[in-house]
This record gives C-alpha cells, structure tokens and sequence, in this order.
C-alpha cells in the first residue's frame, strides 16, 4: 500500500508465527506440518494487514529417530518434480536435525512464434532448500531454528490481447465481456528482444529462530526472524509484436521513451527483521491470560528499469513498527467462555521517491476483540 493511503490486504500470510512480506508461492509443501487458517479480524494477536484473517504455515519438526522420504515426479510437457527430505537425531532426545530439497520444473505448452520463435512462454524452474535445527537442552526449554533458500525462474505467461468481438457474446457491463474466448495457439507475438531474461526471476531466504521457556504456571516465548527476497520481472508492456515510439500529443506534451520502452524490468526487494516477546498463563483454574510485545523493522524497495521508467521510478519504503498486545479469557462454565484482547502498536513510515524523500508519517492504531463462546 502506498504511504498516503490507509488501504492494505485484508489477510496476512505467516510461517512459524512470522509475518511474510514477500511471496509464499515457492513455499515447500514437503516441509509444511499443518496449515492454519484464522477466519475474521485476527489484528490483536497478528497484526500487519489481518482484519479478514491470518493463513499460517507451520514447518515440521525434526524428528528423534532417522527417516527420511524421496518422491519424483514426470509429467507432459516435460513436468517434472523431485522432493526430499532426511531427519534425524544429532544428540539422542537432545538436538535433532531436518535437511529438505525441492526441484521442480516445467517446460511450457507455447512458443512465442510471431517475433521470437527460440522463446518459450509458460515454463517454470524453482529449487529451494531447507533446514532446521531443533533443541531440547532440558525438560522445560526448546529451541527451533529455520532457514529456508530458494529460487524462481519463470518464462514469460503466454499472453494474448483479443478485441471484445472474437467473443461468442460480447455483451460489456462494468467492463467486463461474458463469452467464450478462442486461443490462437500459433499467435503468441511478445516483443523480448532487449530484454536478457524475460520472465520472472526471484531469489528468497527465510529465517526465524524460536525459544520456549516453561517457568511454573506460565511459559515465555521468544520468536526472531530475518527474511528478504529480491524479484525481478521482465514483460512486454503491450504484448504485441511492435516497438512502440513515443511522441507529441496535439504539439503540446512529449514523452521521451527509448525505443524498447515496450520492454521493461520490474524490481522488487523486500527486507524485514522482527521480534516478538510473550508470556501466556497455563493455570489450572478457569482463568488465563497473554501478554507480549512485538518490534518490526520492513524496508522494500523497487522501481522499473529501462523503457517507461516515468511510470514507474524507483522508490523505497521504510517502516518500524512496534506493539503491545493481550488477551484475559475465563471459563464461565464447561459450554461457556469469555474473551477479550487488544492490541496498541505504533509505526514509523517513510517513503522515498525518484530519489527524493516524499513524506513521512507516524501511524497508531488499537483493536479490541471481545468474544464469547457458547
């Protein structure tokens, strides 16, 4: 979202509890143990962007006794995918160990026959490794640490611009068009001559370091996670096979663009660390409680490279952010229960455009959520 707007997603995406400001699409489903979906306003405990709800993954642990699994894949179209993973005891009931690989590829169903007949369009290419570490020194400490690596290469999507008449019906309303499109299969005609590798390519490493201390009646968490990720997407603007030249409008308005300014690379790379702190309650009476607290520092930063870059010129994003939230619940009988919770957090937003500092602004916001459940 931008900085002068209050507009952001409705829901959030999560691993391990830790707020992704990237991509979760090259996630390693291998890995995963569950996935949670939190339906409604899930801002007190989340925060970041959950007033619809909150989707988190949560990885699987390394295991005390050795196993592993290896699965490979072969579809049309060359498909193809190969996973695997090996588990296993470092220190016996002490310190345990996950090592996980994933390749995947595919070739595409098209070719990009009107200019550029040696490009394939549709395919895809993604390795990713993963680790984790997971220690129980004692009885009543844990720690689980979490690094991920992976990589994307993506050819350009088979794209097709079609005029409102190829269509069975044409009937426009809230310009859309219902009917049924016809696929030239032999009509691909994207423009990549300037361009050194269309499509998309994205590099990502995820990091969190997890610690759960159990002291008599209540149990202390600590979550630290580093991630980044840098994208770069390279596309023809008009998806057509022409260069497109720019110039005067009525004698009165110039637009200097190069020649290949039909050709453009989109740049996006995303920086966060955070740190979040809680204590919850694990009495034996009716009554619990939460209390915590939670810092985030997020810079992204991107911009256009090459062709139109008026449109789209280069900008950075800087936020801190930090939190205080918690919760009080109480067992009113065994069918009724009663909660509250409630966030207040402050963030810091600064925002520089085309290498001028724009503006900057202080935002502070609260949630409430009382519940009651029969």
């Amino acid at each position: 979202s931008s900085l002068g707007s209050n507009g952001r997603q409705a829901a959030s995406f999560f691993v391990d509890g830790v707020y992704v400001s990237g991509s979760v699409s090259s996630l390693a489903f291998s890995d995963i143990e569950r996935i949670e979906v939190l339906k409604g306003p899930q801002s007190v405990l989340f925060g970041r962007a959950t007033f619809a709800g909150a989707v988190n993954f949560v990885t699987k642990d390394p295991s005390n006794e050795f196993e592993g699994f290896l699965s490979a894949t072969y579809a049309q179209f060359d498909e193809h995918e190969i996973v695997g993973a090996v588990s296993g005891p470092i220190i016996q009931d002490r310190l345990f160990f996950r090592l996980g690989a994933r390749s995947f590829g595919y070739e595409g169903e098209y070719v990009n026959d009107l200019i550029n007949p040696e490009t394939e369009l549709g395919g895809q290419t993604t390795w990713s490794v993963s680790g984790s570490l997971l220690a129980t020194p004692t009885d009543n400490f844990r720690a689980k640490l979490n690094v991920t690596y992976s990589q994307d290469d993506d050819d350009l999507a088979a794209t097709q611009l079609q005029n409102g008449d190829c269509f069975d019906r044409g009937i426009a309303l809230f310009n859309t068009v219902c009917g049924e499109a016809e696929l030239d299969e032999d009509g691909f005609g994207l423009n990549t001559s300037y361009l050194e590798e269309p499509g998309l390519q994205r590099e990502l490493w995820r990091s969190s370091l997890r610690l759960d201390w159990d002291v008599p009646q209540h149990t202390i968490t600590s979550i630290t996670a580093y991630n980044h990720e840098d994208s770069t997407r390279q596309f023809d603007v008009d998806f057509e096979p022409a260069i497109i030249f720019f110039g005067s409008i009525n004698g009165f308005f110039d637009f200097p663009v190069d020649e290949d300014g039909a050709q453009v690379a989109d740049i996006q790379n995303y920086r966060d660390f955070s740190q979040e702190i809680r204590i919850s309650s694990d009495f034996d009476g009716p009554f619990q409680y939460l209390l915590g607290g939670y810092y985030l520092d997020l810079t992204s930063s991107g911009g256009r490279d090459d062709g139109i870059k008026s449109f789209n010129p280069d900008s950075r994003r800087e936020e801190t952010n930090w939190a205080v939230f918690g919760s009080l619940s109480y067992d009113i009988s065994s069918r009724l229960h009663a909660t509250l919770e409630g966030r207040y957090q402050e963030a810091e937003l600064k925002k520089t455009y085309a290498e001028k500092y724009i503006t900057g602004k202080k935002e502070i916001t609260w949630a409430t959520t009382p519940s009651l459940f029969l």
